[in-house]
């Protein structure tokens, strides 16, 4: 029985098959499962920056894994150890031993490094996985392809429209925006069109299948920077306080891109765990959008006076003592050079170390340069009585913060728990 399952809702208007691009595999291939680790891979003559639809019929004959990452496809840049993941392919497939046709189209990052090699998995699995008529075809240039059929617009990845305000990633909106847990370090990254210096509004939802990591930054969305003086900078973190219930849940916040510059990336990860961690509905919102030009003859009017700052809540968190050095963090988001006011309950539980330094809260801001600098110290003299303690204070932000707060709550050397709950903060 052949059924068709087309994983991009791309049609296959304006496309012309290029016979110079040869079928990985001479367009078939099985690969038996051996109950390990299993696959088989080809260097692809593609082009970076360029748009393919790949095409192909696809089997798979049980037992196979009940991962689906281990049975499916992936085109990779691989340069050196290094493999960055450009495409997914035919996870969705069932495993019943029926036959679909598969049509999914991609951009080949212009950035992308190394060879481009297309892997086929069939792990820890018995059954077969089978692959016919394998045809790659090369896309149009955009300005080529009739602008009346609108799911060509798939092609164009995360960019937003003209007179849109929104970026949606294609990992969790277009795609299936899912990270089973393969037990080692897992992530999806995406290159945004963020604009330097801009505030930003993301919302989405998240749900958490256990097991996954104890570290809660293990499983959660980072965005990061590549500034244009090279290296790595991350500068904001989302969705690690999301309890892993199974359930979804809404998660909104904030962010300020860099000013200077260079390659943003959004950064999904879901590190040495066995269970999976999902999002949707990913959208991300400038905040600070230009209004349209308005003629020099025209007398803008005087902008209002700004209202109070809202009093903005952070999750509740606890840090349960192991003995050893242990700590946790979560971010706030802030506004440069205002004082801001802290407000929230801590509760400490015996034993505590006898170093109130190793027992407290610590407010660290990062600058624009990715440096993390510390400039409040709270709760060191609580009792370990196990009763919550309302605590306030008020700090000034430093000029240069690119609008994150990092807050630590360290519990070192003790086998009690430090809890935080009811946070709350204000800048003015």
């Amino acid at each position: 029985m052949k059924k068709t399952l087309f994983l991009s809702s791309l049609t296959l208007c304006a496309v012309t098959f290029a016979s110079s691009i040869p079928a990985p595999w001479g367009g078939a291939l099985d690969l038996k499962g051996n109950s390990k680790f299993i696959c088989r891979g080809a260097v692809l003559p593609l082009v970076k920056g360029k748009s393919y639809r790949f095409d192909f019929k696809i089997t798979k004959l049980p037992p196979m894994s009940a991962k689906k990452i281990e049975h499916r496809l992936i085109l990779y840049s691989v340069n050196g150890n290094k493999h960055q993941e450009i495409k997914s392919f035919a996870a969705e497939v069932p495993v019943d031993g029926k036959t679909y046709q598969v049509a999914s189209a991609f951009t080949v990052p212009a950035n992308a490094n190394g060879e481009l090699k297309l892997f086929v998995y069939n792990c820890n699995a018995k059954g077969t996985l089978k692959l016919a008529d394998f045809k790659i075809s090369e896309l149009a240039p955009a300005e080529k392809i009739n602008t009346n059929v609108t799911e060509i617009k798939a092609v164009a990845v995360n960019t937003p429209a003209a007179d849109s305000n929104e970026i949606r990633p294609a990992f969790g909106n277009r795609e299936k925006g899912i990270l089973e847990g393969n037990g080692r370090f897992l992530y999806r990254t995406e290159v945004l069109p963020l604009q330097p210096g801009h505030l930003y509004n993301i919302t989405f939802e998240m749900c958490k299948i256990a097991p996954l990591s104890k570290k809660n930054i293990e499983h959660r969305i980072v965005f990061a920077q590549n500034p244009p003086s090279g290296g790595y900078r991350e500068f904001a973190y989302f969705g690690e306080n999301v309890p892993v219930d199974g359930k979804w849940h809404n998660v909104k916040g904030s962010f300020t891109a860099p000013k200077d510059g260079g390659k943003y990336s959004m950064f999904v990860y879901n590190c040495n765990a066995d269970g999976s961690m999902e999002i949707k509905n990913v959208c991300i919102t400038a905040v600070n959008k230009s209004a349209a030009t308005v003629s020099s003859s025209v007398t803008a009017p005087k902008p209002a006076a700004p209202a109070a700052s809202a009093i903005k809540k952070a999750p509740d968190f606890e840090v349960a003592g192991n003995g050893k050095f242990k700590g946790g963090h979560f971010h706030v988001t802030v506004k440069p050079a205002s004082v801001c006011e802290f407000n929230f309950k801590m509760m400490k539980t015996p034993k505590m170390s006898a170093n109130t330094a190793e027992q407290r809260v610590v407010i660290a801001a990062i600058n624009t340069k990715g440096a993390i600098r510390e400039i409040g110290y709270i709760g060191e003299k609580i009792p370990a009585d196990s009763k919550w303690h309302n605590l306030k204070y008020s700090l000034k932000i430093p000029s240069d913060c690119n609008g994150t707060l990092r807050i630590y709550v360290y519990n070192c050397n003790a086998t009690g728990k430090i809890a935080l709950k009811d946070f709350t903060y204000q800048c003015k």
